[in-house]
């Protein structure tokens, strides 16, 4: 966890500095992407439902959660 926080944190902190994002506290922005990945599913998972369906909608969550962030921070254009 460390170390995916911490990539997500260069990332999203190289594509402020272009001007891709607006940012004021990457720490805050990693955490609520990370958020928005897990969700319900990490929850989920705790209590021991089934993985398959879990596995076959990562596509369209994470689709979704890339949309929601981009709208909190995404440059305007």
């Amino acid at each position: 966890p460390g170390k995916t926080h911490a990539n997500l944190t260069a990332l999203l902190s190289k594509a402020a500095a272009r001007g891709e994002l607006v940012v004021e506290d990457v720490d805050v922005a990693v955490d609520h992407f990370l958020g928005l990945l897990q969700g319900y599913s990490s929850f989920q998972l705790s209590l021991g439902v089934e993985p398959a369906p879990l596995l076959a909608s990562v596509e369209p969550r994470v689709e979704a959660a890339v949309d929601v962030f981009l709208r909190a921070y995404g440059a305007p254009q």
